[in-house]
């Protein structure tokens, strides 16, 4: 067994319309051990808009984005660069979770009643582990 290390950039379309988007594909027997995430453009200043990184049981298992939170994906704070570990409740002391069927890791962004004039691009990483052979 290996694991897996999958990538992916997301940009809203729109940044003053929410958006959900499938980044990865998680196969039924599979354990997602990490999430991260990079801020690689910000938000403008004074925005309200955020990330969170989930999948359809929960919107930000993996990764969550609340406006200033601490340790959250917000995406006026900080700078380009700035890396976000995964506090979601899936990692933050259940070591990952495991999928019973197959789902997908999705980024939800919401532009909030200030999206701003710059459009945010994050860039996730998650960690899977193939736990079960055969499914």
């Amino acid at each position: 067994m290996s694991l897996d290390v999958l990538r992916r950039t997301f940009q809203p379309a729109d940044r003053t319309i929410a958006e959900t988007t499938s980044l990865f594909d998680v196969a039924k027997g599979r354990r997602v051990l990490f999430a991260s995430a990079q801020k690689l453009v910000k938000a403008a200043a004074g925005t309200t808009s955020t990330m969170m990184l989930g999948d359809g049981l929960d919107p930000d298992g993996y990764v969550t984005g609340t406006d200033g939170g601490i340790g959250d994906l917000d995406l006026e704070t900080g700078s380009a660069g700035d890396l976000v570990t995964g506090t979601g409740a899936y990692l933050d002391s259940s070591g990952g979770k495991l999928h019973t069927v197959h789902d997908t890791v999705d980024v939800v962004y919401t532009p909030g009643a200030t999206p701003g004039a710059t459009t945010p691009r994050v860039a996730f990483v998650v960690v899977v582990l193939p736990e079960w052979a055969g499914l």
